[in-house]
């Protein structure tokens, strides 16, 4: 029974395309309206003809004087304001409703699909569980649908249309006898349930998760059901319609005194015959209101309520083409005519080729062009300053003979930044520590190549060359403390495997000064990996470093130290086996080439 003219407005700029509507009589305002509206003009017109006529001049000051009471009063009724919130709040419940009606088609489609079996028994279990969903929409829809409870009065009527079994309508007759008169809507779709469950047991449903697909999907179903016998039974709050019906009503009233044309004009009227502007204020506010009455309940009898009875119809009949006609059917597969082709266009019609787009939409941004001056990177903290990030170079190639100059950095290069820690604000030890120390694998390798070499040396050699950069003062402190303390174990090694890369002199000097003191291999390695300065929060390059590293080797060491190292499993279990390689190297006093451990 809906009104649909959505075809006669696809296009609104035909001339005349809503006007065209006015015309329509099904579901229009003058449907609505006519009765009202002729009751409205007669006792405006029987007003008018007994002040003109009728009465005499005494009755006729009297009626002057109730006429301007009205006229200046009736604007304090809030009309518009109360109308305007009542219809709001109909038309979206309108809308909720709607949304709210049950559709089998979604459960005819996991049903075809997830309960297997060409055979009879197969075929019956999908036909009866969508009729059951069908069933249970008539059993709702009987409660709260005036056209539907004049179609299947009483479940014989139900049993005779197909929908509703003999041995199905004795069950639910004898449920109606219990105590209980709640709506029996969910006893069919308990019934459609239990067959689910059997033809899981059956093997029809494959696993319990299709199985539990159904259940949810039936459920889900129910809910539905039950929502729409929820709008049926919590309606909008009878005050609300009485206080706007009531607020409508008594503003036409005082408008059938108050807009009489007097007299000399003496209340501003001078409408003599036919009052315009007052029948097109009733026409809009009374309008107004006769749509809210109409969409309050959609399932009833109004030109614009759902038409309940054709979807009982299509349901039924399109849930069984789907379950049992086109259960696991398909046409032949054949390549599509685009089979080897990429790029295609679909062609248009004489008609509709006016419609083809020249170009697809890229987005909104696509077409902006970034100047190559304004597209390098800044530095972080100097946004808006105008400052490009520096160009860190690559980390060059090195030999053996090269890898003490990577390891051993000298007072010059501080120098050349310009402090004695290297912290200043072009931060140029950013780019030589990077380009150094790229990577603590690389510091190791680099490490032990050295140790190598200097394993190979006699002592004089070594002293010769350690005592060269490091003063004696430094040589003695660190032999004291290579003799008193043990190498650390894995766990410590694995907390201590980052490096203060700013602080390279630091490191160069104790290393000279561990091979100057005669300390063994293996505790020159333990120097390397644990004798070193950690990485704080404000240094610069370990904010670099630990910002290249993914969050899961960054972790907080013990309270109250205030820094951050960095853990890493396989670095730790490279040291481990570096000690292990120099401890067969000490006691065999040959380290040959090809058995070094490589950092990477």
């Amino acid at each position: 029974m809906t009104v649909s003219y959505s075809r006669h407005v696809a296009t609104s700029s035909k001339p005349a395309c809503f006007l065209r509507l006015l015309l329509r009589w099904k579901g229009s305002i003058y449907k609505l309206l006519w009765k009202d509206f002729a009751v409205f003009a007669f006792l405006y017109y029987l007003f008018h003809f007994t002040y003109r006529f009728a009465l005499p001049a005494r009755e006729k000051r009297w009626f002057e004087s109730v006429a301007h009471y009205c006229q200046e009063f009736s604007n304090l009724i809030p009309v518009a304001f109360v109308l305007g919130f009542y219809v709001s709040l109909v038309v979206s419940r309108f809308w909720e409703q709607f949304r709210s009606i049950p559709w089998p088609s979604r459960m005819a489609l996991f049903v075809s699909a997830l309960l297997q079996g060409y055979d009879n028994r197969g075929r019956l279990m999908r036909r009866t569980i969508m009729r059951y969903l069908c069933l249970a929409y008539v059993m709702t829809t009987l409660s709260i649908s005036p056209p539907v409870k004049k179609r299947f009065p009483t479940l014989k009527h139900i049993t005779d249309a197909g929908i509703l079994l003999p041995n199905e309508q004795v069950i639910l007759e004898r449920m109606e006898e219990m105590k209980t008169k709640a709506n029996k809507y969910f006893v069919p779709l308990i019934w459609a349930a239990s067959i689910v469950t059997r033809a899981r047991k059956e093997g029809r449903i494959k696993d319990d998760f299709a199985a539990k697909t159904l259940i949810d999907e039936i459920n889900e179903y129910r809910g539905k059901c039950g929502t729409l016998l929820g709008f049926d039974w919590v309606t909008v709050p009878l005050v609300y319609t009485q206080v706007v019906t009531i607020a409508v009503y008594t503003f036409f009233l005082s408008c059938l005194m108050g807009r009489q044309p007097l007299d000399g004009g003496d209340n501003g009227i001078n409408e003599m015959y036919f009052p315009v502007f007052t029948f097109l204020q009733f026409l809009f506010y009374m309008g107004w209101l006769k749509v809210a009455e109409t969409l309050l309940n959609p399932f009833g009898e109004d030109d614009d309520d759902f038409d309940i009875n054709s979807l009982i119809d299509s349901n039924l009949q399109n849930s069984y083409l789907v379950v049992d006609d086109m259960h696991h059917e398909h046409p032949e597969l054949i390549k599509d005519q685009y089979w080897d082709q990429v790029a295609f266009e679909l062609p248009y019609t004489v008609a509709s080729q006016q419609y083809q787009l020249s170009e697809e939409h890229q987005g909104s941004a696509a077409d902006i062009k970034v100047p190559a001056s304004q597209s390098q990177f800044v530095v972080a903290g100097s946004a808006g300053k105008g400052n490009s990030m520096p160009r860190i170079p690559e980390e060059p190639e090195h030999g053996d003979g090269d890898d003490s100059s990577r390891l051993l950095s000298t007072k010059s290069d501080k120098k050349a930044c310009g402090s004695s820690d290297g912290r200043k604000t072009g931060r140029p030890d950013l780019a030589r520590s990077t380009s150094k120390f790229g990577s603590v694998r690389s510091l190791i390798s680099s490490s032990m190549t050295w140790i190598n070499r200097r394993g190979r040396r006699s002592e004089a050699d070594d002293v010769e060359s350690g005592l060269a950069s490091v003063p004696e003062s430094d040589v003695l402190e660190l032999k004291q403390k290579s003799q008193e303390k043990q190498p650390k174990n894995k766990d410590s090694i694995q907390e201590d495997m980052m490096f203060e890369m700013s602080d390279d002199e630091s490191i160069s000097s104790k290393h000279s000064a561990a091979v100057a003191g005669g300390g063994s291999n293996e505790h020159l390695a333990s120097k390397i990996v644990n004798d070193h300065p950690r990485m704080s929060n404000d240094q610069p390059f370990g904010q670099f470093y630990r910002s290249s590293r993914p969050p899961s080797v960054i972790s907080e060491t013990a309270e109250g130290d205030g820094v951050n190292v960095g853990t890493a499993n396989h670095h730790a279990e490279l040291a481990t086996d570096i000690r292990d390689r120099l401890r067969e190297l000490r006691e065999t006093k040959e380290t040959p080439k090809s058995s070094l451990v490589k950092g990477d």
